[in-house]
């Protein structure tokens, strides 16, 4: 059948569909704007048909409108007010600023997926807010700007007294669960800043808020380092591993090469600048001086007290560990080692074959990261580990 015939028998279908969705358009309108009358009403009636005196009556009043309109988008603000439409981003942001925001429409309705109503109002009574629609108005446009938290899950996030804070496959996951049941208080456990929206999608207040919120006393962090070339080697097979976590078998040697061939270099840069963040306190690590006989130093300012360690000297801190913490007998378990997971043999065989180029080698440990947390004779003798053949029974690393 040639496409000429097949429209001809088509039209009438499409007729049909045309028909259907024109009709499906003129009835969801008027339904559209009823609910919004209703909700208009609700709102009123909630205010006392007074303006909230915590939301602007008018957005040109509001300290936050600079912001609120950076984060504006007209395709948003249409799925959240079925009863408007607007050909273009200027007709919708006009709309917004001259009426829909006195009319406290919501201007994305994704904001509000965190807030629990309930919660809100009754965590803040002085707002006065009546209803869960005046809850909402009040979340979007003064509330979400002030930190305030939208459900006790942020609440108890930001009230975290412990962070161990520090990039994966340095015994994080040991200290995590020594502390279950032993840490009376909140404990935050993330290896980066973008964990907290991955894993905790109800926390609408960045880490760096987080960590720099007022509190009766420094927020407690415990991060650790490792030899980098180890640490990328070990994050390698953690990476694959969750890639491949359904697959029956384990993953092989040759695999793990060639992810390294691709991405050593950038994956050693990522471990020697992880500390530049400098715990969003201006807590410079390398402005102080760690113990390399000891294995660990604690640092402090007014907003963090850090405990700052070498996952090689991990096992034989319980006791320092156990002061910082304020817990007595505080013991260690061996977690996500890979030693005991289904790439053991892939991992050991790596861990004692893979080498690295000397010059290669030598930019690398004489990074910041690299000369704060080992001496020279350590990064020495790293250095004839990975650069050529060696026996198996060397243990340099974990």
């Amino acid at each position: 059948m040639n496409r000429a015939v097949m429209g001809y028998v088509l039209s009438p279908l499409r007729l049909v569909l045309h028909l259907s969705d024109s009709l499906r358009r003129r009835w969801h309108y008027p339904v559209a704007r009823a609910g919004w009358r209703k909700r208009s009403a609700e709102l009123a009636k909630s205010f006392g048909g007074e303006a909230d005196p915590h939301v602007y009556r008018t957005l040109l009043q509001n300290p936050h409108a600079q912001a609120i309109l950076q984060d504006f988008h007209w395709f948003e603000y249409m799925r959240a007010n079925p009863d408007l439409y607007f050909a273009a981003h200027e007709d919708a942001r006009r709309h917004f600023v001259y009426t829909g925001y006195s009319e406290r429409r919501l201007m994305d309705l994704d904001r509000c997926l965190a807030l629990v109503p309930g919660y809100y109002r009754e965590r803040y009574p002085e707002l006065n807010l009546n209803s869960d629609a005046a809850a909402e108005v009040h979340y979007s446009y003064a509330g979400y700007y002030e930190d305030r938290f939208a459900n006790a899950d942020m609440e108890w996030l930001c009230n975290t007294s412990l962070h161990v804070f520090q990039f994966g496959n340095v015994g994080s996951h040991s200290i995590a669960a020594a502390l279950e049941g032993s840490y009376k208080s909140g404990v935050l456990h993330l290896h980066w800043p973008t964990d907290l929206a991955v894993n905790h999608p109800c926390c609408s207040i960045s880490y760096e808020k987080i960590v720099t919120r007022q509190r009766d006393q420094p927020l407690r962090i415990i991060s650790g380092a490792r030899e980098i070339v180890s640490r990328v080697v070990s994050g390698a097979f953690q990476y694959l591993s969750t890639l491949d976590s359904h697959a029956s078998e384990p993953i092989q040697v040759d695999r793990i090469i060639r992810h390294l061939e691709n991405s050593f270099l950038n994956d050693c840069e990522v471990i020697a600048a992880w500390f530049d963040h400098q715990f969003y306190c201006d807590l410079d690590i390398y402005a102080h001086k760690f113990d390399y006989d000891r294995g660990y130093i604690r640092i402090s300012n007014s907003t963090v007290d850090l405990f700052l360690y070498r996952v090689e000297n991990l096992s034989s801190l319980e006791d320092e560990l156990g002061a910082f913490l304020d817990i007595s007998h505080f013991k260690l378990s061996r977690e996500n080692a890979a030693k005991e997971k289904k790439y053991s043999d892939a991992y050991r065989e790596v861990m004692t074959s893979y080498t690295v180029p000397r010059s290669t080698l030598e930019r690398l440990y004489a990074t910041p990261y690299m000369q704060f947390f080992y001496s020279d004779q350590e990064r020495s003798a790293f250095m004839d580990y990975w650069s050529g053949p060696r026996v198996r029974s060397k243990t340099l690393l974990v």
